[in-house]
């Protein structure tokens, strides 16, 4: 238990310096296409317990709606 906890203790420090010589930056478009799905799974969601109509869907689904959802999230 205690050689598992050293490993442990051992790995996280060598991560811990990897991550600090590595610098990625994470591209915009990645964190739109997530949001997107992000947004679809919950409109999905809320269309199956909703049941809503085809304005109320239109309205969700506006380019408008989702780049608000984006920036809020």
């Amino acid at each position: 238990m205690e050689e598992e906890a050293k490993k442990q203790a051992t790995d996280n420090a060598i991560l811990e310096q990897i991550r600090k010589m590595v610098e990625i930056e994470t591209p915009q478009s990645l964190f739109v296409e997530q949001g997107k799905q992000f947004f679809g799974a919950r409109l999905l969601e809320i269309q199956g317990n909703m049941k809503l109509n085809e304005t109320q869907l239109a309205s969700l689904t506006s380019q408008k709606a989702v780049n608000e959802y984006l920036e809020t999230q």
